[in-house]
């Protein structure tokens, strides 16, 4: 008897830990949202994240972007160099506030890219799909919520 009870507790504890690590990936993995539209984002911190970006993907879903967090405000130049996707760049200051975008930004033809940069000074990048931007009619100005993203061990 101790033995089924003792495997049953052992089962509904495996159950609960997959049902936690489900909510965790689909409902509170990091987002960004913009005048009521989020994507779930991958954060780039370290220096290795920052340098490689989205560069080598083949698709990016709508739904989804990378958010790329710097430890200081600057001028962050980003360029398309080994980017197959078309993306929407978006600067956000500290505060959050978007102070710059660059809309349908190409993949690079030549070994050697143009570099984009902000007009301001950002703390943080977003990058998006094409379109996304359009779409939801997002302009410089607005504010970004970012949601289950903690920052702290990060920066």
């Amino acid at each position: 008897m101790r033995s089924k009870r003792a495997s049953l507790l052992i089962l509904a504890i495996v159950l609960l830990s997959a049902l936690i690590l489900s909510l965790r990936v689909f409902v509170f993995s990091p987002s960004v949202c913009v005048r009521g539209r989020c994507l779930k984002v991958e954060l780039a911190a370290t220096p290795e994240e920052l340098s490689e970006g989205l560069m080598f993907r083949k698709h990016l879903s709508s739904a989804r972007g990378m958010l790329f967090v710097f430890s200081k405000d600057d001028f962050w130049p980003f360029w398309m160099k080994n980017t197959f996707i078309p993306l929407d760049i978006i600067w956000l200051d500290k505060d959050k506030k978007i102070v710059d975008m660059i809309v349908n930004a190409q993949p690079a033809v030549t070994d050697n890219p143009y570099s984009f940069k902000p007009v301001s000074l950002a703390r943080y990048v977003l990058e998006a799909n094409a379109g996304f931007v359009e779409k939801n009619k997002i302009s410089v100005g607005d504010e970004a919520r970012f949601d289950w993203i903690f920052l702290s061990g990060k920066i």
